[in-house]
């Protein structure tokens, strides 16, 4: 039964210091992460003009936050991939501040888009209820890791993230090309 319960691949002997490097890392990278998309999805809407069509600000959102997901998925593949027991704690301290902000990044995205797309007087509960699921997803995920982690091991892991992560940036995009045909369509008529 012990043997069952033994992690399939070799794991780097991380102390107590680096695994809170890590997790400050990853946080310290959400933190620039938010105010970057933020930051960024403004300038992108000031170059569109004045009083730019929502829809286009909506698409402008999501373009920004399906690149924060493409990094995603690209640095979660680094990690998985090139972290070996010889790995510079500086390269995967970095690879946890890359993930962070590409991961919390898109939960101010979605914040934004859901003030701008509620009416005015639910737009404050609007961006409560899109942070909390962000941030409630970022708590409860921890436990059904570790245990796929205990039975299969970390690759499984790193596997179902890469492809969760895939996954959701699919439906952004297939979000994207229905926003375009349903604005061209609304353009024609």
């Amino acid at each position: 039964m012990r043997a069952i319960m033994q992690p399939v691949a070799k794991r780097r002997q991380f102390t107590q210091r680096e695994g809170s490097a890590f997790t400050s890392s990853v946080e310290s990278g959400g933190f620039f992460g938010r105010i970057a998309a933020g930051y960024l999805t403004d300038f992108l809407i000031r170059r569109l003009g004045e009083k730019p069509d929502p829809m286009a600000r909506s698409r402008t959102r999501l373009m920004v936050a399906m690149v924060f997901m493409l990094m995603s998925a690209v640095t979660l593949y680094a990690l998985h991939s090139t972290v070996k027991e010889s790995s510079s704690l500086v390269w995967i301290l970095t690879l946890g501040f890359v993930l962070g902000s590409c991961l919390y990044g898109p939960i101010t995205i979605f914040g934004i888009v859901s003030t701008e797309s509620a009416p005015s007087h639910l737009s404050g509960s609007s961006n409560a209820i899109a942070a909390l699921a962000g941030n409630v997803g970022a708590m409860i995920s921890g436990f059904p890791f570790c245990y796929v982690a205990k039975m299969s091991g970390w690759s499984t892991v790193f596997l179902i993230l890469e492809v969760a992560t895939s996954a959701v940036l699919f439906v952004m995009m297939a979000s994207w090309f229905r926003h375009s045909k349903t604005s061209t369509k609304s353009k024609e008529d």
